[in-house]
């Protein structure tokens, strides 16, 4: 981490692992230990979803010692290149509707429940477009 932090000059706050590299709870404890204050590693590669049964951000608590952590767990909701990979028959379009079926439902969450999630999405490879999501 120091060589990574002194080689790009700023100090590392938020991590993302690979979901083949993430251990619940040790990679938490290891980013914990230091001084990352936000992940977002729990997310489903292959499905549009909430791992962590929520969209909201939350404190993790580390079941092995007992306590609480300093990292907040942003939810990643969908990673369309993984998602893409595991649905080879997908169209963008298909990707994009089922992208829509979830930030629907977080919306009527919103009103119904006034739980007011985020939607964290990381769209890197097939560039779908989500502004008219946040239009409307």
């Amino acid at each position: 981490m120091r060589n990574f932090e002194s080689e790009i000059k700023v100090k590392a706050i938020h991590s993302r692992q690979h979901y083949l590299r993430f251990k619940v709870p040790q990679t938490w404890q290891i980013l914990n230990n230091k001084g990352i204050s936000s992940d977002s590693s729990m997310y489903y590669p292959e499905s549009v979803g909430f791992r962590c049964g929520t969209a909201t951000p939350f404190k993790i608590f580390d079941i092995e010692n007992r306590m609480t952590l300093d990292i907040v767990e942003e939810p990643l909701i969908f990673m369309e290149g993984t998602y893409a990979q595991y649905n080879p028959q997908m169209t963008s379009n298909d990707i994009y509707k089922d992208l829509e079926i979830v930030i629907n439902q977080i919306k009527n969450l919103e009103v119904i429940l006034f739980f007011y999630g985020t939607i964290q999405v990381l769209i890197i490879e097939i560039g779908i477009s989500i502004k008219k999501f946040f239009n409307s």
